[in-house]
């Protein structure tokens, strides 16, 4: 077992300063629940909830040669692990001492407390406690637009088993379309939970737009969600989605559309295009799991 670590000053694993990991234990997500009681009324009226964090705890050990070495470790992890920033963190399995599966699922998360080893002569003992921040949910370590120009290998680790990928023919893993009014396309989000710009990672680029004279708009006939610009639209302009963001040539264009904004269920979603004849999309996302 064993852990990788992204933040500011790169990338490690806790094998790389000799911590070894016990455990990586990750928590179901903490809900924050809504109701509402009335006088006279038993029970509570449901109002929903909202997914709020998760935790993930490492029980970790490190066993020096020398007493010395063993503070050495202890300050190498500090400085490692800084309390201040988010981070990055995915599992690692290890399966003997030379073959090891890095998860392709990433969590961002922050330290949750600080941590305290325990020290007995050339070992140390102690857990590094995180919560998520901006999202409890992992994500895909790539987007799709690599997705589409890498493609899966056998030998890439950055996909695995288990992450939706599995249900659909490679070939149609496209998240660039060059689409037309007059017929549909799909665009498949293999996580299992929706992608809203709101809350992650969402951007669309829309260009080389034909026979637009009087607005664009793209709808996911999926979810009923769409984007309306209400201008036309030339065959040079780019115009890019990024979460709430709406820019035109790089610059800001939010005032130009109907403030509308597309979101993606799980699984497979139907896209068309109106007030034009044709136009190139492009989607680029991360795949969000529960």
């Amino acid at each position: 077992m064993d852990a990788l670590i992204t933040s500011k000053k790169g990338q490690f694993k806790l094998s790389d300063i000799n911590i070894s990991a016990i455990d990586f234990i990750i928590s179901s997500i903490n809900k924050k629940n809504y109701f509402q009681e009335l006088e006279g009324r038993s029970g509570r009226i449901d109002f929903g909830s909202d997914s709020s964090y998760r935790t993930i705890r490492i029980p970790f050990y490190s066993k020096s040669k020398y007493l010395y070495d063993a503070r050495m470790v202890r300050d190498e992890l500090f400085s490692m692990i800084d309390e201040d920033e988010e981070l990055l963190i995915q599992e690692i399995s290890n399966y003997s001492l030379v073959d090891e599966s890095i998860s392709p699922k990433q969590y961002i998360v922050r330290l949750a407390d600080n941590f305290e080893l325990k020290q007995n002569l050339n070992v140390l003992q102690g857990e590094l406690k995180f919560e998520t921040t901006e999202t409890p949910y992992a994500k895909s370590s790539l987007t799709t637009q690599q997705l589409q120009l890498q493609g899966i290998l056998a030998s890439d680790s950055s996909w695995a088993w288990g992450m939706g990928l599995e249900t659909v023919d490679d070939t149609e893993l496209i998240y660039t379309h060059n689409a037309e009014s007059t017929a549909t396309f799909k665009v498949f989000n293999a996580g299992n939970v929706e992608v809203h710009p709101f809350e992650s990672m969402l951007n669309i680029t829309i260009k080389k737009v034909a026979g637009s004279t009087t607005r664009f708009k793209l709808k996911n006939l999926t979810t009923d969600s769409k984007i309306t610009i209400n201008k036309p639209v030339a065959n040079t302009d780019v115009w890019r989605y990024e979460g709430a963001n709406v820019t035109r040539n790089k610059l800001a264009a939010l005032k130009d559309t109907a403030k509308d904004f597309i979101f993606l269920k799980p699984g497979w979603n139907t896209f068309q295009i109106y007030d034009c004849t044709s136009a190139s999309i492009e989607f680029d996302f991360k795949f969000l799991y529960r």
